[in-house]
């Protein structure tokens, strides 16, 4: 009899986490089979109301995996995705017999050798610790490519006092750099697989479970939206780091394409009012309350953002959309966090997909 793979003994070892909603059967389906096939003994599947499609090849699936692959939590309703990833990895850390955490989206399909690359990468990294997280690649985002070619930690977040990304200060370098045709910085990074990001969407995060012990888990108050950033922003807060990889490659079933136009736009017209509400409300908490060391620089960027998002709305004359950014605005600064009375989750859209 042949010795076990090093790769089929890690493997052995990961606990997978992930979250499904609504109607996602086609995607969950394809999801398991590809954890199965990475020899992957455990997932922790956190069913957030989902459809009665979902809920029955659940139950199909819990008999073809003689009920030890799945590891089900049912809610009574949809509670967003941070209180539903807070109760996976809550129940994945409990379980005895798994060193490491791989959250996964419902809708992400893992490359055949991505357990491989992870392996590699943990076993060879010399200045790896507990707080020590690998971001593996979302192709479709295309954001690791960026970070890693770019160099540059700040680039998902922005740099500090910075409103997703929007700081008026870049804007003028940038726009003083071109006038003066100034050298454009380097493309550092390339000719590498990885480079350090502070932070890491849900889908895609690997760990070792004793990272939970310092940072926590998902902050619930954030509802949905923002909750992975402030999850994995506690990373480098606490002195640890996020790699992101190149060659550890996710693939998303889901078509995204509309999330691709631009960000003013999709406040405009994409976000159903509960969407727009969390996804504005929650990036203020966070940005105010984590990424701000010049409250004033802070409140002038917001500011500007804000007015740009006005005047897209105004540009499509949807009117009432402008109270929904005046309750975003407000509770988002008076850290008037959870789930608001007049934007539950009850009323979410669940056909449109986000990160």
């Amino acid at each position: 009899m042949s010795e076990p793979r090093a790769t089929d003994i890690f493997a052995e070892k990961i606990v997978v986490v992930t979250v499904t909603y609504g109607d996602r059967s086609v995607y969950v389906s394809r999801l398991l089979e590809r954890i199965a096939q990475l020899n992957i003994k455990k997932i922790v599947l956190v069913d957030n109301n989902s459809s009665c499609s979902t809920k029955a090849l659940l139950d199909t699936a819990a008999s073809q995996y003689h009920n030890e692959l799945i590891d089900s939590i049912t809610m009574a309703e949809n509670v967003g995705s941070a209180k539903a990833f807070k109760a996976g990895l809550i129940k994945a850390n409990q379980l005895e017999g798994y060193e490491y955490i791989l959250l996964l989206d419902d809708d992400n399909l893992p490359d055949l050798d991505l357990i491989e690359v992870l392996e590699s990468y943990w076993t060879n990294l010399a200045y790896k610790h507990e707080l020590t997280a690998l971001a593996c690649n979302r192709v479709h985002l295309g954001i690791n490519e960026r970070v890693v070619a770019q160099d540059n930690p700040w680039l998902l977040l922005g740099k500090p006092n910075s409103f997703l990304g929007f700081h008026v200060g870049e804007i003028i370098r940038n726009t003083c750099a071109r006038l003066f045709k100034l050298p454009k910085a380097s493309l550092s990074g390339r000719g590498t697989n990885y480079r350090t990001t502070n932070f890491a969407p849900y889908g895609g995060l690997f760990f070792h479970k004793s990272l939970l012990e310092v940072i926590g888990y998902p902050n619930e108050d954030y509802v949905i939206y923002a909750d992975d950033c402030e999850f994995t922003y506690r990373i480098p807060l606490n002195g640890g780091m996020i790699l992101a990889l190149l060659d550890a490659k996710i693939y998303d079933m889901d078509d995204r394409s509309e999330m691709t136009a631009n960000i003013f736009s999709i406040y405009a017209n994409i976000y159903d009012k509960v969407r727009l509400y969390y996804t504005f409300r929650n990036a203020i908490h966070f940005h105010l309350n984590q990424h701000c060391n010049n409250k004033t620089i802070f409140i002038c960027n917001l500011l500007i953002y804000y007015a740009i998002c006005v005047c897209f709305v105004l540009s499509k004359f949807n009117y009432s959309r402008l109270r929904i950014f005046y309750d975003a605005l407000l509770d988002g600064i008076s850290g008037n966090i959870g789930e608001a009375d007049s934007y539950t989750l009850a009323d979410v859209n669940l056909s449109v997909r986000t990160l």
